[in-house]
């Protein structure tokens, strides 16, 4: 059986695959909500391949996500899957098109950058005033959009090519905490793609800032002082950025038992700390150009703009 009015979106990023399930009639009814580490941008920065292993881990957790859009109903044509950073960069999507479209019964779009950070705005602002200027920074696996917009309309956008996974597979080794040289080549790389970002994208003018992604929330966990694992409970929490800040030093300087100490999940403790010198960087430019002084985590991103725009009756808000 099938509910018409139930719509279901998959994120499929460079480390996890996410699946949102919302109820059409109250589209602030989250039937579901999901998150897999799968890593299938394992390699890529490197190979422009998907890995074979990477591929494997994706079908699994789609088996697993079918059984669950089965069990509530939402029909194919009801689904929107939307593969990023990794998949953009490939130069054959082939087998992930092959696997999704075994297991789904839909074709996987992949997104530009751009089209990531627009529905990363939309889902963002789930739930809160659409009127201050706001930067959404959705931080990724293996990209980090940086979107400014008005009244609910994305004005500019620009997606980097930095992420917790590709910096770390570029910069780090098994190695807890990471050396000062492979911190400030991390700090090298996120200061360039910043310096181009914004030329695409002002920061003059913002008034609001709203992180989006598990390493964000993981990050203001830690600034909250509870596990980092709880961070799904903190949606909708403001930390001003010196804390935001003081939490990325934590986790940079952090061992690997420090990681797991601070509830850090296994899947995450290799990746964590570039996650938090991107974020530390981007706080930092935040406060250079803005008057901002604190920053939101939302849990709402672009499995929420995707799956609304669907509700809306069209594949994105353009």
């Amino acid at each position: 059986m099938t509910v018409r009015d139930r719509v279901a979106a998959i994120d499929c990023g460079t480390n996890t695959v996410r699946l949102l399930v919302l109820d059409g009639p109250d589209p602030t009814r989250q039937l579901a909500r999901r998150t897999t580490t799968v890593r299938l941008g394992e390699g890529v920065d490197r190979t422009h391949a998907f890995a074979p292993a990477g591929l494997d881990r994706l079908a699994v957790a789609l088996h697993d996500y079918q059984n669950e859009l089965t069990r509530l109903g939402v029909a194919p044509d009801r689904l929107r899957f939307v593969a990023t950073s990794a998949s953009r960069d490939v130069h054959d999507s082939t087998p992930l098109r092959d696997v999704v479209e075994s297991i789904l019964g839909v074709r996987p779009e992949i997104i530009s950058g751009v089209e990531e950070a627009d529905l990363s705005y939309a889902g963002a602002l789930t739930g809160l005033p659409s009127q201050p200027t706001t930067l959404v920074v959705d931080l990724g696996g293996g990209s980090t959009e940086l979107v400014v917009g008005r009244d609910g309309r994305p004005l500019a956008a620009w997606s980097m090519n930095v992420g917790g996974v590709r910096l770390t597979e570029r910069h780090l080794d098994a190695r807890r905490p990471m050396t000062a040289a492979q911190h400030a080549s991390i700090v090298a790389d996120v200061d360039q793609a910043l310096d181009e970002a914004e030329t695409r994208v002002s920061l003059a003018g913002v008034e609001r800032v709203i992180g989006v992604s598990d390493s964000v929330g993981m990050i203001a966990a830690v600034a909250a002082g509870v596990r980092a694992e709880r961070f799904g409970e903190l949606s909708g929490g403001c930390w001003s950025l010196d804390a935001l800040q003081a939490a990325c030093a934590r986790l940079v300087a952090a061992d690997s038992q420090a990681l797991t100490e601070f509830g850090v999940d296994d899947t995450r403790t290799d990746v964590i700390a570039a996650a938090a010198v991107i974020w530390s960087r981007v706080s930092a430019r935040i406060a250079a150009r803005t008057h901002c002084d604190q920053a939101v985590y939302s849990e709402h991103d672009i499995l929420d703009g995707a799956a609304r725009a669907l509700l809306a009756g069209g594949r994105d808000r353009r």
